[in-house]
């Protein structure tokens, strides 16, 4: 029964009578929207195809309040509030050959989900089945680890990228201060400064501008982050949850500042460098 798999693919929730169990013969379970049209409650009899139907519950209505039915999704199959749920055992009766065009099999306590879907495919070899495309969730999740991996090594290109141009843009912000500051430099060394102090200052402004950069750039991407689960939830029957790391936080900010005090090293060594005689010479 569908109902053995909750874990995995959601709740059937009934809102009057019960869900179909193993062994039903001639009984049904209407979608809401189906249930109110033809004004069927749990008890009544239905007519599908020249076959009666007991009617024996009525499934909640998968419509938020105040918008159009959305649906449940199960492994690519949606059911709606239009659904019909009958035995599976009376469908060729009803349908004719009908067939499943999905097959549900849940492993045993204390079995290997791989060697149990390594028999079900061994037993449907021998039977002559080729046409089912045999599917384990450990292989959905190798696929989507696949896909985040492909993801994350685009994203850390596009982050590559982005760290060397931040970097080049620190260091021409430092050589234009230095520039700018020249005269001053002079006089600061002129009155008894060493090269460590003039070293030191342009290091710690570097720094605070890669550590400020940083706190921008956490502040846009959790911004997106956000942005992005809220227009892609309605897509989605998985809610899309944002998870702040206070620990990638604080070393994104601790990155930043190292990249903004690496960028500033060459001007800060080269402020440092400059001679009182030719730095008051500079116009």
């Amino acid at each position: 029964m569908v109902t053995e798999f909750g874990a995995s693919i959601g709740e059937f929730p009934i809102v009057g009578g019960r869900m179909l169990t193993a062994g039903d013969e001639g009984k049904a379970v209407l979608g809401y929207a189906v249930a109110q049209r033809l004004a069927v409650t749990p008890g009544e009899t239905l007519e599908i195809e020249g076959q009666l139907f007991e009617v024996v519950g009525i499934m909640q209505t998968y419509a938020p309040r105040g918008k159009a039915p959305e649906g449940h999704r199960v492994l690519g199959l949606v059911f709606t509030d239009e659904s019909i749920f009958i035995p599976f055992a009376m469908m060729d009766d009803v349908f004719g050959d009908a067939g499943a065009p999905l097959y549900l099999a849940k492993a045993g306590e204390g079995e290997r989900v791989g060697i149990v879907a390594e028999r079900i495919d061994a037993a449907l070899a021998e039977a002559g089945v080729a046409d089912i495309y045999l599917r384990t969730f450990e292989d959905i999740a190798a696929d989507t680890r696949g896909m985040v991996g492909i993801i994350k090594a685009f994203v850390g290109g596009l982050a590559a990228i982005a760290l060397l141009v931040g970097g080049v843009g620190v260091m021409n912000t430092m050589y234009t201060s230095v520039l700018e500051r020249t005269r001053e430099i002079g006089v600061v060394k002129a009155v008894g400064a060493q090269n460590r102090h003039i070293l030191s200052i342009f290091l710690i402004k570097s720094s605070l501008m890669g550590l400020v950069g940083g706190i921008i750039g956490v502040v846009l991407g959790l911004l997106l982050s956000v942005g992005t689960s809220l227009v892609l939830r309605p897509f989605h029957d998985a809610e899309l949850l944002v998870v702040i790391s206070a620990p990638l936080i604080l070393g994104t900010l601790l990155f930043s500042l190292l990249a903004g005090a690496i960028a500033g090293t060459l001007p800060a060594r080269r402020a440092s460098k400059l001679r009182p005689v030719e730095a008051f010479r500079y116009e």
